[in-house]
């Protein structure tokens, strides 16, 4: 398949046989089909987004029997606030200030863009994987079943499986209540008179530096708080101590009690 995309004058939409050109793809649940020349009308299997070099293409058609990729002249200069410019042998598209963004040449008599060229030494390749919406419930801080389908509905985001559970736990233990704490009497009036330590982790990732742990050092009187990150649970000590003398030289001070669960 040619993976080139055409200029498309009397287009309407921007339209393709192939689906991974699209960034994302959803289900076509309308009714309309694609007119081609010869009067046949084609069925739409897919609508998504792309993007080119400096253009995005907030809505492309998936038409299987199609045998080109065809860009939409006027929904191009329209989404993107472009121009372009078509010459005997070349085409442009550029911006208002004159800045040539993409360029064109012609095959067969069509204008096209061939596909673009990248320098493989510095690309970063990303992949993804779509997730359940469950999973999108757990990402957006557990919102309502019906806020949730409208909110992916409207931004037209792709899950897995539409599938939602009967209970989500979270969302159990979130509503449940419980009888307040004991208010506590303990106040220190200097820094580091009392310090609070806590640790969290281990967590389901490494961060960059390969750590999945965190201590925190809180102190009770300004509230101020320091945070490290520890490849290992049994660094905790080790820490506290330097911790301390970092305290007691830049501080001139001791760190008089601590307390941790």
């Amino acid at each position: 398949m040619d993976p080139s995309w055409y200029f498309d004058t009397g287009a309407t939409d921007h339209v393709t046989p192939d689906i991974s050109k699209l960034t994302i793809a959803n289900d076509y649940t309308g009714d309309d089909k694609l007119q081609v020349g010869n009067g046949k009308h084609l069925s739409i299997s897919h609508v998504g987004s792309s993007l080119l070099p400096n253009l995005s293409l907030p809505s492309v058609f998936i038409v299987p029997n199609l045998t080109k990729n065809l860009l939409s002249v006027s929904k191009l200069t329209r989404d993107n606030d472009v121009f372009m410019e078509f010459w005997p042998t070349h085409c442009f598209v550029k911006n208002f200030q004159g800045q040539t963004l993409l360029q064109g040449d012609i095959s067969h008599g069509l204008y096209r863009l061939p596909p673009v060229k990248t320098n493989l030494t510095s690309t970063m390749a990303l992949t993804s994987v779509r997730t359940s919406l469950h999973g999108c419930h757990q990402r957006l801080a557990h919102p309502h079943e019906s806020l949730l389908r409208r909110l992916l509905s409207s931004f037209q985001l792709p899950v897995s499986t539409n599938k939602f559970p009967n209970v989500c736990d979270s969302c159990q233990l979130g509503k449940s209540h419980r009888f307040p704490l004991p208010t506590s009497h303990v106040a220190s009036t200097k820094p580091f008179d009392l310090m609070y330590l806590d640790v969290w982790g281990p967590s389901p990732h490494f961060s960059i530096n390969g750590n999945r742990y965190f201590v925190l050092f809180i102190d009770d009187c300004t509230k101020f708080v320091w945070i490290y990150f520890l490849s290992q649970k049994s660094q905790v000590y080790s820490m506290f101590v330097q911790f301390k003398k970092m305290i007691k030289t830049q501080f001139n001070c001791n760190i008089k009690s601590l307390q941790s669960d």
